[in-house]
């Protein structure tokens, strides 16, 4: 169904986001619980395509250069309706963001075994 754009190129993302999480998706059952994980799962995608852009590289590494940390940091959170609360998502984008490193030539902060090089 094409819903036209700009809709269309946002339900595209989460698409992508299903498509690519699917296995883990499906972990969940039928219904609220697969659509909260998609939704957090579709945070994460947002975080990292946030942590990928040329403008945070470039920034994040001229602050480590300066100051000795890595700014500014990405972190996600997702808001609850049942409970009115905002939640930080479930997960490590540390670790994500290790998994894209090599793939989208990401700066590597951990030259010098700094634990919190990676804050995001």
């Amino acid at each position: 169904m094409n819903h036209g754009s700009p809709l269309e190129n946002w339900l595209c993302k989460i698409r992508d986001t299903r498509r690519l999480h699917m296995d883990e998706i499906k972990k969940f059952e039928p219904g609220e619980d697969q659509v909260r994980r998609l939704v957090e799962l579709n945070v994460v995608e947002q975080c990292l395509n946030v942590f990928k852009t040329s403008f945070v590289q470039k920034k994040r590494w001229d602050t480590k250069i300066k100051n000795g940390k890595a700014y500014p940091q990405v972190h996600g959170f997702v808001y609850d309706i049942s409970q009115g609360e905002l939640q930080p998502v479930k997960g490590d984008l540390k670790i994500e963001i290790q998994k894209l490193r090599e793939c989208y030539d990401l700066y590597d902060f951990t030259y010098n075994d700094d634990e919190d090089a990676l804050d995001l």
